[in-house]
């Protein structure tokens, strides 16, 4: 039962009907599976070198800074630079990263066309940066070329109300006053007053078996493609280290980061108000609806089933050869999303393995990472099945 062959037959639902996507034309399709974020982070890379950001290689998807998750963003980059920077205690320090990362904590339930498992963030930091104006007006400079909609986007900034949520919060200038000074349609800023717009999170730091508080006002921007997606974030922020007894070891200076998500990006300048609605992404969609004869019923749960097998072609990219569900941590984490794409093929009543290898067909290039989650299907299909009856 690790590879339920039994597809439910609906009477009266169509199947989709189009000409398929050749394979020579799939073959270009690699991780990012996006072949429209290509050129935008060609683009990007260029306008960072050209402005004195230097690059730095991502962090490990399963890194010990993060605790319980696979890694779901780049700032253990900057921690690093820190590290080993000397200079950045006295000048700025200009660096880049481009991180792949998984999401598991924020996943929706159903395929909703944005919040992807596995994608990657292109962020820039500024270490020691003690005036973020004239690097935010680079950044929104920087999203114009790349062709995002700056204007008509919507700005969300902290405004402090709830001494309760954050007592005594930092830098609160980092907010109005900045949109105002780079230019921004006020009416498109938007006040927001807890969590969303202040960042307080914990990381730890495993060289020294310390904790990392980072705390600091953030502002999100959105594009409206008949609902809001977030594709850039600008944070500004100060590290602490804290001891097992919560004593303050060290303070970092102000940490300045600019993010935007490619897939993200890609979505908005391309008015896809659905990853799915990308040519590269719907060719792969269709290709597989046709070739496993699924209902269009089934759209929204193919969909999701694809998000999840891509991210998790992702992470098998990424880890090393002997990671794999199971234990704790990211290893606990991975094991929930197989058995998710598992439950979820059972439940459509589509082959693991038929469905793996039509995407190694499509995908050639992927076959290998393929191969290693098909294994990761199987052994917790088996597990699945000798715990309890599954559906399909």
């Amino acid at each position: 039962m690790g590879s339920c062959s039994i597809r439910s037959e609906v009477q009266g639902l169509e199947v989709i009907q189009q000409k398929e996507v050749t394979l020579k034309q799939m073959n270009t399709v690699k991780m990012n599976l996006i072949r429209e974020s290509s050129k935008i982070e060609e683009k990007a890379k260029h306008e960072a070198e050209s402005a004195g950001f230097l690059y730095r290689h991502p962090s490990s998807l399963i890194s010990e800074f993060w605790g319980t998750s696979l890694t779901p963003s780049s700032f253990e980059v900057v921690i690093k630079e820190l590290k080993r920077n000397e200079s950045a205690k006295s000048k700025e320090v200009l660096i880049y990263s481009i991180q792949p990362c998984v999401r598991g904590q924020d996943l929706s339930p159903w395929s909703d066309g944005i919040h992807l498992l596995y994608f990657h963030m292109f962020t820039f930091f500024v270490i020691n940066c003690q005036d973020p104006s004239p690097h935010v007006e680079w950044f929104k400079n920087l999203l114009l070329k790349l062709q995002a909609p700056v204007q008509d986007s919507y700005f969300t900034y902290y405004m402090h109300k709830h001494a309760d949520l954050v007592p005594n919060p930092l830098f609160p200038d980092f907010g109005l006053e900045l949109l105002k000074k780079i230019g921004i349609n006020l009416d498109k800023a938007i006040p927001c007053h807890g969590y969303d717009n202040y960042q307080i999170t914990y990381n730890y730091d495993y060289e020294t078996g310390e904790y990392i508080r980072t705390e600091g006002p953030r502002i999100e921007i959105f594009a409206d493609l008949g609902r809001p997606i977030e594709y850039g974030t600008i944070i500004y922020s100060v590290s602490t280290w804290l001891d097992t007894s919560s004593h303050v070891t060290a303070i970092a200076p102000p940490i300045l980061s600019m993010v935007f998500g490619i897939e993200r990006l890609t979505q908005v300048i391309n008015k896809a108000a659905s990853v799915w609605d990308l040519p590269s992404m719907n060719h792969i969609k269709i290709n597989v609806i046709n070739r496993l004869q699924i209902p269009t019923a089934f759209t929204l749960d193919l969909q999701h089933i694809l998000e999840l097998l891509i991210g998790l072609v992702g992470i098998a990219e990424s880890v090393p050869a002997d990671f794999r569900p199971g234990g704790k941590g990211p290893r606990d984490q991975l094991r929930k999303i197989v058995r998710l794409a598992v439950r979820k093929m059972h439940h459509l009543g589509i082959s693991c393995n038929e469905m793996i290898e039509t995407l190694a067909e499509l995908c050639p290039d992927m076959r290998g990472a393929l191969n290693r989650v098909a294994a990761w299907l199987d052994e917790q299909s088996t597990l699945l099945e000798k715990s309890r009856p599954m559906e399909g």
